[in-house]
């Protein structure tokens, strides 16, 4: 009977290890179907931000008649900015996100305040470009905390087009340029950055590109993509930038294949590493605020040290990246799309490299569909994915 009474009140210990088990098969069987839900939002919410950014650009194109400089805005020059030349597309493009307050306070911070988008101190008691804008982020990129000097970082990054180059080059073939260039090159810069008089500079050179330019169709060509910001390991392929010196830009450039050999047999980056992808948002040069459609997303990046940069779309989206095209939409772009052979080089088809403006290569581009969906006007068919 006290045996009858005992079996009736509860389980035995193999019912209870058997119930156990069951258990830790059923979680094992969700959780990654619980990841892939979570992912799947996080992917939808990067989605959505790129493409306000996206929207925010091309709202500053049908205001101004051009895209926002990718570096170089005369208007810049004009108001006597410090280090004017340096300044990236997100600045021109804050007004469009509902951020005019921050807009002003970094003019007043680079004119008055003489200030660089690398100044994380403060003048008049602000401090813009410490500001974290959230729409700036992509919900999958674990790096929350700033990496440079509490700068503001962001996951979207400008297309320049299939080649390697610097950000003050004007020989680009995607949809971003700098807002002008100097005449000639080699007096670009004087002491600080900034020309010895607005008479170096060609402000009549149409070097910002307008929407009605980009031949190839603003729903197949790139206006924006996703990099991974450096805050984690500067050594892994997700999250490092390798250095590769020399890195040349322009024509003939270095083919994807030489930032390749940077990665070991373990899967990260043998040479020297830095932390710098996406870590000022205000920073024009292409390791902080540009990407190039040179390889297919989550290929190896590197720059050579100083402003010479190769930086493919990254995530931590598996599988892919999200990119934003010129009319606005949003896409997923897998990293198997064709990007060409990566031990491919350009050659020039027009002229010399450094005419103002240079006429790089042209025509169709040699980086696969990848490199055709990051050019304006390579002529190309069969763009599609």
């Amino acid at each position: 009977m006290q045996s009858q009474r005992r079996a009736a009140g509860g389980f035995t210990l193999v019912e209870l290890l058997v119930v156990i088990a069951i258990i830790g098969v059923l979680v094992g069987l969700l959780l990654p179907a619980v990841q892939a839900a979570r992912e799947s939002g996080r992917r939808l919410a990067c989605g959505n931000n790129i493409k306000q950014v996206a929207l925010a650009v091309l709202q500053y194109e049908s205001a101004k008649k051009k895209l926002p400089p990718l570096s170089h805005d005369f208007d810049l020059l004009r108001r006597n900015a410090n280090n004017w030349s340096w300044w990236s597309y997100v600045v021109h493009a804050l007004p469009y996100l509902e951020e005019q307050r921050l807009y002003d306070d970094v003019l007043v911070f680079a004119t008055t305040g003489n200030k660089a988008p690398w100044d994380s101190g403060t003048y008049q008691g602000r401090a813009p470009m410490r500001t974290q804008i959230t729409t700036l982020l992509c919900a999958s990129d674990p790096t929350r905390l700033p990496v440079e000097n509490g700068l503001g970082m962001t996951s979207y990054h400008a297309n320049t087009g299939d080649l390697v180059s610097r950000n003050d080059r004007p020989y680009r073939r995607g949809p971003f340029r700098p807002g002008t260039q100097a005449i000639p090159p080699s007096r670009f810069y004087a002491t600080g950055g900034v020309p010895v008089s607005s008479s170096t500079v060609d402000n009549t050179a149409p070097f910002a590109t307008r929407v009605g330019q980009i031949s190839d169709g603003t729903a197949k060509t790139v206006l924006l993509a996703e990099v991974t910001i450096n805050g984690r390991d500067a050594t892994s392929l997700q999250s490092g930038l390798g250095i590769l010196s020399p890195l040349s830009d322009g024509i003939p450039s270095t083919p994807p294949a030489a930032c390749l050999a940077l990665i070991g047999p373990n899967g990260t980056y043998t040479s020297g590493t830095t932390l710098r992808c996406g870590a000022r948002w205000g920073d024009a040069r292409s390791q902080y605020t540009g990407m190039i459609t040179i390889a297919a997303p989550n290929s190896p990046r590197c720059f050579d040290g100083n402003n010479v940069d190769m930086i493919p779309a990254s995530s931590f989206h598996p599988g892919g990246a999200m990119a934003a095209m010129c009319d606005g939409s949003a896409r997923f772009v897998s990293d198997n799309i064709d990007a060409g052979s990566p031990t491919a080089t350009t050659t020039a088809t027009g002229g010399a490299v450094n005419t103002v403006p240079s006429p790089g290569y042209g025509g169709p581009s040699i980086r696969g569909v990848w490199g055709a969906l990051g050019t304006i006007n390579g002529g190309e068919s069969g763009r599609n994915e």
